[in-house]
């Protein structure tokens, strides 16, 4: 990039910004910025005349700012370094895998606004002298989609408030949340019902869903506090992004919690982090969490949990046959056994296995182990059987559970037939994916008669079209106020959304669509069950 060009990119800055001040945007070297980040002063620089060879760049952008109230804003791309000095010195600074940062400025406002690639970041400066702003990226990338400082206006927090939905409002107290390691953050949980700020250590979670600009997070506190019904101690803010009804993991918890009879409370909420409105969210209980609720699990007996998920992982088990892939168990509870426990770990899970290849059911929970397949297949849930699946030892029998990570379920994927309504997943394209013993239990024949059995029992009660969609119904009546400011925020309609085979214009369009899928999905299971 020449430097007439980053001229010419600083008059669309200047144009941008709402006050009429001096910008220059230059192109500085390498070691200029390097040595500038490494002592935290910026001494003095020069403009580059002819671009520099390499992927990586650092513009610099010197401007005099513009204060409100003492706070300078600005949105910044995620996943970009910057660094901010004023009068020489180095006030502020954002590392590539350091998002949310800062702090609440004005607990009475919160910013709205829908730059999916932006974040909004404020800092307290002593007066307006100017400023030089250090960006290092792709010299691909323009640099107005680096920064900009056209900032939404703030809207009053009592619109949140007079929701029907909690409200959780999270301070990352200055600092960055990361997605590689927990941080301490104040949250304050506001309801109806009760108000309470709790100090927790909070980070950004997930897998695929990182790539997502509307994050998940983790939340761990050392006391046990409940709020709408849920523990708050080991948590997961949900964030449904690509699911544009907003509701496929909690229709899949809620009808699991039925057909089991184990409790998996959940609520929807409204988010603020450091005063930026984040939309709804899904506020669970951790797996753990869920776990120790409904299990007695002590360290000294040989109880345990562990989860089926892709590798890096624990325990692998070699497959017995090539159509199934082989058995990969990640250790949750205890998380760091032993050697005398992973031992005993690893041959309960063993025995378990042999016990299922020889056709012997004696020694699983076999209703849970139907009901987990029949929501797995109802839902179509393309990540069954392989991922995000939970196994427990009681020190009696095998069970499966909590139900983990529907967001892909419900006819949405376009991947690996998700959107099909034939087809069972658990003999489906990713089989290969999933434990062997998975198809020993499939081909069963005493566990095929009981699936039958119990799949006609819950078609008459729970998993009736009736049932399922007042479901639906129930959670759009509590989602129904605050979904307009959801999608203001994340307008996702009428867009490609990844991995949704369809591009829905409208929320109601996006309902529809998922009925008539679960309705004609039940048609063929009936036919397959029944």
């Amino acid at each position: 990039m020449s430097f007439l060009r980053l001229l010419f990119i600083s008059s669309i800055l200047l144009a941008s910004c709402n006050g009429s001040y001096e910008t220059e945007v230059i192109q500085i070297a390498k070691e200029e910025a390097i040595r500038a980040i490494e002592i935290k002063t910026m001494n003095s620089y020069s403009a580059l005349t002819v671009a520099e060879k390499g992927d990586t760049v650092y513009t610099l952008i010197s401007m005099r700012p513009e204060i409100a109230k003492g706070q300078f804003y600005f949105l910044a791309r995620y996943k970009v370094d910057f660094y901010i000095f004023q009068k020489q010195e180095l006030i502020y600074k954002n590392l590539s895998n350091q998002f949310y940062r800062g702090s609440v400025d004005n607990p009475d406002q919160f910013f709205l606004f829908n730059h999916q690639k932006k974040n909004l970041h404020h800092i307290s400066l002593r007066d307006n002298s100017r400023i030089e702003i250090l960006i290092k990226h792709h010299s691909k990338r323009e640099l107005e989609d680096l920064i900009s400082f056209d900032i939404p206006q703030a809207t009053s927090i009592d619109i949140l408030k007079e929701s029907s939905l909690p409200l959780i409002e999270v301070n990352s107290l200055k600092s960055a949340i990361s997605d590689v390691k927990y941080s301490y953050a104040d949250l304050r949980f506001s309801s109806q019902n009760m108000q309470f700020t709790s100090r927790c250590k909070m980070k950004i979670r997930g897998s695929s869903s990182k790539s997502f600009p509307k994050k998940q997070f983790g939340l761990k506190t050392g006391y046990s506090q409940v709020f709408e019904g849920i523990q708050i101690k080991k948590n997961v803010l949900y964030s449904p992004y690509n699911d544009r009804s907003l509701i496929r993991n909690k229709l899949a918890y809620d009808l699991f919690s039925e057909m089991t009879g184990r409790d998996n409370n959940s609520t929807y909420c409204n988010l603020l982090v450091n005063g930026n409105y984040e939309g709804i969210y899904l506020l669970l209980e951790h797996p753990k969490q869920q776990l120790k609720n409904h299990f007695d699990l002590k360290s000294e007996d040989s109880s345990f949990l562990v989860q089926i998920n892709r590798c890096p992982c624990d325990i692998i088990n070699p497959s017995k046959d090539e159509s199934f892939g082989t058995s990969k168990y990640i250790y949750e509870i205890p998380s760091r056994p032993d050697d005398t426990k992973k031992i005993e770990i690893n041959k309960t899970l063993k025995t378990f296995e042999e016990g299922l290849y020889s056709e012997d059911l004696a020694a699983i929970d076999l209703n849970a182990f139907i009901d987990l397949v029949i929501i797995n297949e109802l839902s179509k849930n393309i990540d069954a059987y392989r991922l995000s699946t939970y196994l427990v030892f009681d020190g009696k029998e095998m069970t499966v559970g909590p139900l983990w990570d529907f967001n892909l379920a419900w006819g949405m994927a376009e991947h690996s037939e998700g959107f099909e309504l034939e087809g069972f997943v658990i003999d489906g394209l990713n089989k290969t994916f999933g434990p062997n013993w998975w198809e020993a239990l499939w081909e069963n024949e005493a566990f095929q008669q009981a699936l039958k059995n119990r799949y006609a029992d819950h078609r008459a009660g729970i998993l009736s079209i009736g049932a399922i969609n007042n479901h639906i119904d129930k959670q759009i009546v509590v989602l129904s106020a605050d979904l307009d400011l959801n999608f203001e925020k994340w307008p996702l309609f009428g867009k490609t959304i990844w991995p949704n085979k369809y591009k829905m214009e409208s929320y109601e369009e996006e309902i529809s669509y998922m009925r008539d899928w679960i309705n004609k999905r039940l048609v063929w299971l009936d036919q397959q069950w029944l």
